[in-house]
């Protein structure tokens, strides 16, 4: 099953500002290449990187070091709600965890050689191909699922200005690895994430990725997230409603009633519970 909350003295500022204003700067500096759309004039480069690096900026997303979201999940509409928990690291690393379903627990861990995979209620691991996990994100948080890319020391970024329109920005995340010019392409296809951004607020309410069956990575199967009611917790706005659908469908729609940023948590691994 496959499926990342921005005094007129001389002082010196928090290193948490310092790094902030790094990594705007980093994505401001970064080279894009346009494709469709964009505002007039053929500024979509300019564009793209003035309102990813707002947009990073927004969400506070150098501060945050672990996010966890508790509340009621449901697959599909009709269905009954059920408790989930969800954590996430800025490596891109998450875990999901269901009190019941067919699937327990969704898992990618970054750190532990990139493996991705499911748990049934029986505890019984599934592990997903390489295809699947290359493409794994912190879906349920705008923040950590853009840095799971841009502070990826796997591979190179490559951030292309996408189809805006006078509310919105579009900008593709992705991450190029491997020895040859094919297989660079290939991981970037599959790490391709879909950032659309509010031009007004700077805030994310659309992320696009293609799914891909554990058979091949060359079925797309589409992949939207959309976030909505933002919250700000620890000074970190973070969506209370995300609905995921896939080819169109709604398979999971998530209602969060408590979420922690930076309380330590972790994501274990291919295994046990969410800590």
């Amino acid at each position: 099953m496959a499926h990342y909350k921005i005094r007129l003295l001389v002082f010196v500022p928090p290193m948490r500002s310092i790094l902030r204003a790094l990594l705007i700067l980093m994505v401001a500096a970064l080279p894009l290449r346009a494709q469709i759309g964009g505002p007039p004039g053929g500024n979509a480069q300019n564009d793209a990187a003035t309102v990813t690096a707002a947009c990073l900026a927004r969400l506070n997303a150098t501060a945050v070091r672990d996010i966890t979201l508790r509340g009621r999940a449901r697959f599909g509409p009709n269905t009954a709600e059920i408790p989930v928990t969800l954590v996430a690291t800025p490596d891109g690393s998450y875990r999901i965890d269901f009190a019941t379903g067919a699937v327990k627990s969704e898992v990618f861990t970054a750190s532990d050689a990139g493996r991705a995979g499911w748990i049934d209620l029986s505890g019984t691991v599934h592990e997903l191909p390489r295809h699947v996990a290359l493409a794994a994100a912190p879906w349920f948080s705008p923040a950590l699922a853009m840095l799971s890319r841009i502070q990826s020391t796997r591979g190179t970024l490559s951030e292309t200005a996408g189809p805006s329109t006078a509310a919105t920005v579009q900008v593709v995340l992705a991450r190029s690895t491997g020895s040859n010019t094919r297989a660079q392409a290939v991981t970037q296809r599959l790490t391709a994430i879909t950032v659309v951004i509010d031009r007004h607020n700077h805030l994310p309410f659309r992320l696009k990725f293609d799914s891909h069956p554990n058979e091949t990575s060359r079925v797309d199967i589409p992949t939207e997230v959309t976030f909505s009611d933002y919250r700000n917790v620890a000074e970190i706005p973070t969506p209370f409603h995300i609905e995921k659908r896939m080819n169109g469908g709604l398979v999971l729609e998530i209602n969060v009633d408590e979420a922690l940023v930076n309380s330590g948590a972790r994501v274990s691994p291919l295994e046990g519970g969410a800590q």
